[in-house]
């Protein structure tokens, strides 16, 4: 007697900044999908930027707390996560917007990385090959100066590879206009950090003979994916880094469903164009058998609000509710989900298509 495979639901939220976190976000799917007799597969998802450390540590590994100094000099213990000859740092946990109290409470002018550099210092103190290094979240401007500052002598680096995971497209001496408002500069301090900027693009050209003002994404996190750019780090995709490290194309691959979303994910163009992908290789019913057309893939797109909402509280639960109800579980889950206008990459139809939906 053949047993029918429950239907799966992958459920790959990233966080919602000041409202949930994305393993509290996956998680009220998945209870929602159990009662209802379905499969769910909870994968925490992120870019680079907050809660990439708590995605990868669901892969494994063992966090590491190290006292480092925070964007305005106040000690911070920050923590970060160590599998096996890799170590990964969220420069958000020593050198974050978040330590200060928001742009209300930071100084833009004054703000460092220099914490972010001390757990690089750590990371290599711990005998590791590799150093994995997420930014976003900054509260920082400073073109990664700080850091360098800390990982003096610079040379200790040779031989470890370093990998910056961000999905930022900003170059560096446009990190100032670009993020120096939301950390709280003034149009006349936005200025002066540019200018800053610009100073030290010609400082780490003469000194390392790398131009950062030509590293595609080199304004991250203030700056600081140039300064490590400039001892030879490579760049890539943080969410597509999660998104491997995590196995999410795997998982995809045997979903019935998948919900993910993320605050303003439409902006996000690195991420975006890895879901159009994801679509477009499972391609239309007819390349596979019509049992099995493949997963439908919803993304919706949120507002960022202010002050925190329940991820367990109406509307997101009631709406959830709906996931296995209906004639047809898995289109009328992702119609009934999240009443929010959003984004959704749909597997199936002739080609895989991006469009506008609303609930």
């Amino acid at each position: 007697m053949s047993t029918r495979a429950l239907p799966r639901v992958v459920a790959c939220f990233d966080k919602f900044r000041l409202t949930a976190h994305a393993p509290e976000l996956c998680r009220v799917v998945a209870d929602v999908a159990w009662e209802n007799n379905w499969d769910a597969v909870v994968m925490p998802m992120a870019d680079g930027g907050e809660g990439t450390l708590e995605a990868l540590h669901a892969n494994g590994g063992v966090l590491q707390t190290t006292t480092v100094t925070g964007p305005l000099g106040q000690p911070v213990d920050a923590v970060w996560l160590l599998r096996g000859r890799t170590a990964f740092i969220e420069m958000a946990r020593a050198s974050g917007l978040a330590l200060v109290g928001g742009p209300e409470g930071n100084r833009a002018l004054d703000a460092t990385t220099y914490g972010t550099g001390q757990l690089l210092n750590a990371a290599l103190a711990a005998g590791v090959k590799r150093i994995v290094v997420a930014l976003g979240g900054s509260a920082t401007t400073d073109g990664g100066l700080g850091a360098l500052e800390a990982m003096a002598p610079l040379a200790r680096f040779r031989g470890t590879e370093l990998l910056v995971a961000c999905d930022v497209e900003t170059m560096f001496v446009d990190a100032a206009a670009s993020f120096g408002p939301q950390k709280g500069a003034s149009p006349a301090q936005v200025a002066l950090l540019r200018g800053r900027l610009e100073q030290l693009a010609d400082r780490y050209l003469d000194e390392r003979g790398v131009d950062v003002r030509l590293v595609p994404g080199g304004g991250a996190a203030g700056g600081l994916s140039g300064a490590l750019a400039s001892l030879g780090a490579r760049t890539t995709s943080g969410f597509r880094f999660v998104a491997d490290e995590a196995g999410l194309a795997d998982a995809i691959a045997g979903a019935t469903l998948v919900i993910t979303a993320r605050v303003d994910s439409t902006k996000n163009l690195s991420t975006a164009r890895w879901w159009a992908a994801c679509a477009r290789s499972h391609g239309p019913p007819g390349s596979q058998s019509p049992s099995s057309p493949g997963p439908l893939i919803r993304m919706s797109s949120f507002p960022l609000t202010s002050g925190r909402r329940s991820p367990t509280s109406s509307p997101l639960r009631r709406c959830s509710a709906q996931v296995g109800r209906g004639p047809s579980p898995s289109v009328a889950s992702v119609r009934a989900f999240l009443p929010y206008s959003g984004n959704a990459w749909h597997s199936r139809g002739e080609s895989a298509k991006y469009e506008s939906s609303s609930g």
